[in-house]
């Protein structure tokens, strides 16, 4: 159900729908991150898929983009290579 709820999302701000993707996602991740926990892999990457969003949009995505890192960070540790797509995102975020 999460899942769909996520590629909702999704299909939203392909189609350019980007105030109804935003609500899918905010509540997409508010759901996993109380049924799952904040660092459950699939909350992150929702979050990560959320700040992806506001990147292009311009908008929030250092938030969102350093909260995918800190919880890849506690999952996983700093060294660990899945980190390192959130470290960048967070640079990213803030040169855009």
């Amino acid at each position: 159900m999460l899942g769909l709820m996520a590629a909702l999302a999704g299909a939203y701000y392909l189609v350019g729908k980007y105030g109804q993707a935003g609500a899918v996602f905010s509540r997409t991740l508010e759901v996993m991150r109380r049924a799952l926990s904040p660092e459950h892999p699939s909350a992150l990457f929702t979050l990560s898929d959320f700040a992806s969003m506001y990147q292009r949009l311009g908008a929030l995505a250092e938030t969102y983009a350093a909260q995918v890192l800190a919880g890849r960070r506690d999952a996983l540790s700093s060294e660990n290579p899945d980190t390192m797509k959130p470290a960048a995102d967070v640079a990213l975020a803030y040169v855009s």
